[in-house]
C-alpha cells in the first residue's frame, strides 16, 4: 500500500476513531504508571520472570566475591537449646555469632534482624525482660568492633516511598550508641516495593541520611569500594540476582550452629563480609511459611539473601539505572499509536496479529539493547501487556463495527425485497 492510499485509509476512520485513540492513549499511560507501582500478583510474577530472562542474556554473570551469609535455620531455631523457638530471637545468641565471626577473621558482620523498640517513637525503648540479653549483644558488639566492622539494622517508616519523608524508628540499641566506635555503622533493612530495585541511601530521612543495610555493608567491606554513581543518589537502580544455590555452591553459606560452636568449617570466613539472618519456618520445625521470605527473580528467598544480592550488585557494578517515567510514557504512546494504525488499515486478523507480535518483539529488543549497551532498564512487561490488551479491545471494536455494517446491509437487503414485492 502506497503512502497516499495509507493516508486515505487513515482519514477514512473519521474523527471519533482518533478521539477514542487519544482517550485510550491517556488511559493507557495512566494505567501503566499505576501498574508499575501496584502490580497484581500475576503481573508481578510475570515481571520477575521476564527480568530473570533478561539477566540471563548477558555473558557476564554476577559475582558473590567476599560476601557470605550466616543462617539461623530450623535446626538452630526450633531444636536448639539456646533459641528454643522464641520470638524475638534471643539477642545474646546473635551477639555470640557476631563475636565468633569476628574472632575467626570476618572483615564485616551485618545483622538482618528487626531490633525496633516496642514503641517506635522510643517512649518504651525495650522490655525489661529482654534487657540482660540486649546487654549481652551490646557487649559482644563492643568487643568485636576492635577486630572487625559491624553494620547494625535500622528501620524506616516511609508513608510515601521513595520520595516521602521517612522517619527512623527507635531501636533497642539506641541507648548504647555512646559505646560504639566508628567501626559500627547502621543501615535500614526496609526492602523496596519493587524487589528488583537496589535500596540505596535515603537523603530524606527526618534525622539526616541513612544507608541501606546492603549499601552500608558494601561501603564497610575490605575493598573500601563505593561506586561514584551511587553516592547520594535518590534513584533506585536495578540489580542482578544470585540464587541460594549459587551462594551454597560458592561455599558462602555458614550455619549458625557451626558458628556458635566454633566449627573448623569457619576457616574460610576470614576476610569475608557476612550477613547474619534467619531462615526458619514460622509455625514449627518444617511447618508454615519461611520467615521473612520474599518473591524475587530467582524465586522465594529469605530477606538476608536479598540484602546479600543487593550488596553483591553494588560491589560488582551490576546495576542499571531506571529508564524513567518520560521514556516509559513515550513507549506506551508509541504502542497505542502503532495499534491505532494497524487496526485502521484493511487487513485480515491473522496478518494484523502478526504485526502486533512484531511490535511486542520490537519492545523486547529495545529493552534488551538499552540494558546491555547503555545500562538502562526499560520495563518491557507492562507495555507488552498493554499492547495485548489494547489489541484485544480494538479487535472487539472492529468486529462490532463489522457486525453493525452487516446488520445494516441485511436490513437494507430486506427493505429492497419488500419494495420489489
Amino acid at each position: 500500500m502506497d503512502t497516499k492510499a495509507l493516508t486515505r485509509e487513515l482519514r477514512h476512520k473519521g474523527v471519533w476513531y482518533w478521539i477514542r485513540v487519544l482517550a485510550v492513549a491517556i488511559l493507557g499511560v495512566l494505567l501503566s504508571n499505576v501498574l508499575a507501582d501496584h502490580p497484581p500478583q500475576w503481573m508481578l510474577e510475570l515481571r520477575l520472570s521476564a527480568y530473570r530472562i533478561l539477566e540471563g542474556t548477558t555473558h557476564r554473570q554476577p559475582e558473590i566475591g567476599t560476601l557470605a551469609v550466616a543462617l539461623i535455620s530450623d535446626e538452630e531455631f526450633w531444636k536448639g537449646t539456646e533459641l528454643q523457638g522464641r520470638r524475638p530471637t534471643k539477642r545474646g545468641y546473635i551477639g555470640k555469632l557476631v563475636k565468633s565471626l569476628c574472632d575467626d577473621g570476618a572483615a564485616v558482620v551485618a545483622l538482618d534482624f528487626d531490633l525496633r523498640s516496642p514503641v517506635p517513637d522510643g517512649s518504651l525503648p525495650n522490655h525489661p525482660d529482654y534487657k540482660n540479653e540486649t546487654d549481652d549483644l551490646v557487649s559482644a558488639i563492643v568487643e568485636a568492633q576492635e577486630t572487625c566492622r559491624i553494620v547494625l539494622p535500622a528501620a524506616l517508616n516511609c508513608p510515601n516511598p521513595p520520595d516521602g519523608v521517612c522517619t527512623r524508628d527507635a531501636t533497642v540499641l539506641d541507648a548504647y550508641r555512646p559505646r560504639f566506635t566508628d567501626h559500627v555503622s547502621w543501615g535500614y533493612i526496609n526492602l523496596p516495593a519493587d524487589i528488583r530495585q537496589i535500596p540505596l541511601r535515603r537523603a530524606n530521612v527526618d534525622s539526616g541520611t541513612l544507608d541501606s543495610l546492603s549499601q552500608a555493608l558494601a561501603a564497610a567491606g575490605p575493598s573500601q569500594f563505593f561506586p561514584p554513581r551511587l553516592e547520594g543518589t535518590r534513584e533506585f537502580p536495578y540489580g542482578s540476582f544470585i540464587s541460594e544455590q549459587a551462594f551454597a555452591e560458592a561455599h558462602s553459606v555458614f550455619r549458625a550452629g557451626d558458628i556458635a560452636n566454633n566449627s573448623p568449617a569457619l576457616a574460610s570466613v576470614r576476610g569475608k563480609s557476612v550477613l547474619i539472618g534467619g531462615s526458619w519456618h514460622a509455625s514449627a520445625f518444617g511447618r508454615g511459611p519461611m520467615v521473612d521470605a520474599h518473591v524475587s527473580p530467582v524465586g522465594s528467598i529469605p530477606g538476608v539473601y536479598m540484602h546479600a544480592n543487593y550488596a553483591a550488585a553494588i560491589l560488582d557494578g551490576r546495576y542499571y539505572a531506571p529508564a524513567g517515567k518520560v521514556l516509559s510514557s513515550i513507549v506506551d504512546v508509541t504502542i497505542i499509536a502503532a495499534i491505532a494504525v494497524l487496526f485502521a488499515l484493511p487487513m485480515g486478523w491473522p496478518r494484523r496479529w502478526l504485526w502486533v507480535g512484531f511490535v511486542g518483539l520490537a519492545i523486547s529488543i529495545v529493552s534488551y539493547l538499552l540494558w546491555q549497551n547503555l545500562g538502562l532498564f526499560l520495563e518491557a512487561t507492562i507495555p507488552c501487556v498493554l499492547l495485548f490488551c489494547h489489541s484485544l479491545f480494538d479487535e472487539y471494536l472492529k468486529m462490532r463495527e463489522e457486525l453493525v455494517a452487516l446488520r445494516a446491509q441485511a436490513a437494507q437487503g430486506r427493505g429492497r425485497k419488500k419494495t420489489e414485492t
